[in-house]
C-alpha cells in the first residue's frame, strides 16, 4: 500500500513539474518586461531646466530616469509613474549651466513583481549651447579644455578643478546677437533705451545700435549675452583673460585732430587715450554688476614703445580693463607666435554682430547675422604719434597702425578687452 502511495505522489509531482516547465501558456520574465523606451531631451527657455520626453511605451506602468551632470560618476534615479496617452514629460529644473546625461528604463508590475525594460539610448544636453543668450549674474561659467563646464556664483564655495585646465570663462554680459523676426516683440521695440542705448525688458537686457540702411526705426536691436573670455594664463590666483570676440568699436582717442594725421605731431599714448577711459568707465559699467566688478583685479600695465618704429608707448598705468600690446600678442606663454611679421591664427578674431553694426571692420560687415573675422585694436602706438597698432584679419600685426580718431563707419578695428580675474574665491588654490 505504501509503495502504491509513493508512486502516486511521485507521479503527481512529476505531472506538476511537467505542467510548469512545458506549459504553452507560461510567460517568460522577458516577455513581461515593457519595451525599451524612446526618449528625447531639450532645454527650456529659462536656461536651467532640462525637459525629458518619453514616448508612450508598450506595457509600461512607469519609468525610472537616470540623470547626472556630465562629470559626475553616479546617476540620480528619478521615479515617474504613469505612461501618458502619447508621451510622458518630466522636467528637471534648478540646474547650473553645463552638460547633463540622461537615460531611461520602463517598468511593469505584475502580481507584486517589477519587471524592467532595457535602458534607452543615453542622451547628452548642453544647456549653454542650447541657449546661447543665457545671462549670467554675479558669477562665472568655467569651461575646461576637455569641454566640460561648471558654474560658480557669488557666495558659493571654491571649486576643485581636479587638475583640469581652464580654456574659457564666461563672465559679464554685453550686447552681441541681433534680435529680429518674431523675437523682436513690441515690448522690446517700445522700451525706453535712453542715452545709454540699452534697456531691461522682462528681466533681460537689450541694446540698440545705429547703422545706415536701418533695420528698425533707425536701429538694430541686440541682446546682452555672456562674454566669452579666452584664458591666456593662470598665475598667482589670477586668470589673464582676453575676450574671444571683438565686442565693440571705439576710436583710440577722440581728442585727436585731423591735423595730426598729416603732421605726426600727436602725443597721445595709452595713458592719455579716450579708449582707456571708455573701457574703465562705460564698458565696465555696461558689462558687469557691482559684485562682478569686485572680481576684476587692477593691473599694473607696462606700455612699451613700438618695437619697429620706436614710437613712445608712454607711462605705466593701473587699469582694470585694458587692450593687449604688441608684446602681449608675440608672447609664446600667452599662446601667440613670437614672430612680429607672420600671420598667426591664434590672433585671428571674429567680430560680433553688435560690433560690426557699430562700425568694426570685418568681412560681411553688412550682414548682422554673421560673425566674420575682423581687425582688432592694440594699445601699442603705431609708426608715429596719433596712430595705434592693430591685428589684421589673418592674425598678422599691423605695426604702422591706424589713425586713432578715424570715424569711418565701417573700417575701425574692433575692441577686444582684456582683464585679470580674481580666482581665489572661485577655485580652490593649491
Amino acid at each position: 500500500m505504501k509503495s502504491i502511495m509513493k508512486k502516486c505522489i511521485c507521479g503527481a509531482v512529476l505531472c506538476l513539474l511537467t505542467c510548469v516547465l512545458f506549459n504553452p501558456f507560461r510567460v517568460s520574465a522577458a516577455s513581461k518586461a515593457p519595451a525599451t523606451p524612446k526618449i528625447s531631451i531639450s532645454g527650456e527657455d529659462d536656461g536651467t531646466t532640462v525637459k525629458i520626453t518619453i514616448a508612450k511605451t508598450e506595457n509600461a506602468d512607469g519609468y525610472r530616469i537616470y540623470f547626472k551632470a556630465y562629470d559626475d560618476a553616479k546617476y540620480t534615479k528619478i521615479k515617474v509613474k504613469g505612461n501618458g496617452e502619447k508621451e510622458r514629460i518630466y522636467k528637471k529644473g534648478g540646474l547650473d549651466y553645463g552638460k547633463y546625461c540622461v537615460y531611461v528604463k520602463a517598468y511593469r508590475k505584475i502580481n507584486g513583481t517589477t519587471y524592467w525594460s532595457k535602458a534607452s539610448e543615453e542622451l547628452t544636453i548642453d544647456l549653454l549651447a542650447m541657449k546661447s543668450s543665457l545671462q549670467i549674474s554675479d558669477g562665472v561659467i568655467l569651461e575646461f579644455e576637455d569641454g566640460s563646464r561648471t558654474t560658480w556664483k557669488s557666495g558659493d564655495k571654491a571649486i576643485d578643478t581636479k587638475g583640469k585646465k581652464l580654456a574659457y570663462i564666461y563672465f559679464g554680459n554685453y550686447p552681441q546677437t541681433q534680435v529680429k523676426g518674431g523675437n523682436l516683440t513690441d515690448d522690446i521695440k517700445n522700451a525706453y533705451y535712453g542715452t545709454k542705448m540699452w534697456a531691461t525688458v522682462n528681466g533681460e537686457k537689450y541694446a540698440i545700435a545705429e547703422k545706415s540702411l536701418m533695420y528698425y526705426e533707425g536701429y538694430y536691436v541686440f541682446k546682452f549675452e555672456p562674454i566669452k573670455w579666452r584664458v591666456l594664463s593662470v598665475k598667482d590666483g589670477k586668470a589673464f583673460l582676453l575676450s574671444e570676440y571683438g565686442l565693440d568699436r571705439q576710436e583710440y582717442d577722440t581728442n585727436l585732430s585731423s591735423y595730426i594725421l598729416y603732421t605726426g605731431n600727436g602725443t597721445t599714448t595709452w595713458e592719455e587715450s579716450t579708449i582707456r577711459s571708455w573701457l574703465n568707465d562705460y564698458f565696465i559699467s555696461m558689462a558687469f554688476t557691482e559684485t562682478e566688478k569686485k572680481l576684476i583685479k587692477q593691473a599694473s600695465i607696462k606700455n612699451k614703445s613700438n618695437p619697429t618704429y620706436g614710437t613712445d608707448g608712454g607711462e605705466k598705468t593701473k587699469d582694470k580693463i585694458f587692450l593687449l600690446s604688441i608684446n602681449d600678442v608675440t608672447n609664446k606663454k600667452l599662446g601667440f607666435s613670437t614672430d612680429l611679421n607672420l600671420a598667426d591664427n591664434e590672433r585671428e578674431c571674429a567680430v560680433t554682430a553688435y560690433a560690426s553694426c557699430r562700425g568694426a571692420k570685418a568681412a560681411g560687415n553688412d550682414n548682422a547675422d554673421e560673425l566674420p573675422i575682423g581687425t582688432w585694436l592694440l594699445r601699442s602706438p603705431g609708426y608715429k604719434g596719433g596712430y595705434a597698432a592693430y591685428i589684421e584679419p589673418d592674425g598678422s600685426i599691423n605695426q604702422s597702425g591706424y589713425y586713432g580718431n578715424r570715424c569711418d563707419t565701417k573700417n575701425n578695428p574692433a575692441i577686444r578687452p582684456a582683464l585679470y580675474l580674481e580666482l581665489t574665491k572661485i577655485l580652490k588654490q593649491k
